[in-house]
């Protein structure tokens, strides 16, 4: 009994599985570039938020005017 349900359940999934396979797109180099320029750029603007977080928070930066200027 626990084979035909394993049977069932393996029918089911193998069509989905094989029609992902089908559709899945080949990656494109300068898609993946550019996706990695922009999580690097954004990971340094996290960065740099964390350390003025950082300042303010331990009063070591008391004027933010510089942080609103720059958007």
């Amino acid at each position: 009994m626990a084979n035909l349900k394993q049977l069932v359940i393996a029918l089911v999934i193998a069509p989905l599985l094989i029609t992902l396979f089908i559709q899945a797109q080949t990656p494109d180099p300068v898609k993946h570039h550019r996706i990695l320029a922009a999580l690097h750029n954004m990971e340094s603007m996290n960065g740099e938020i964390d350390t003025h977080a950082l300042k303010l928070r331990y009063r070591l930066h008391n004027n933010y005017d510089g942080l609103v200027m720059r958007n």
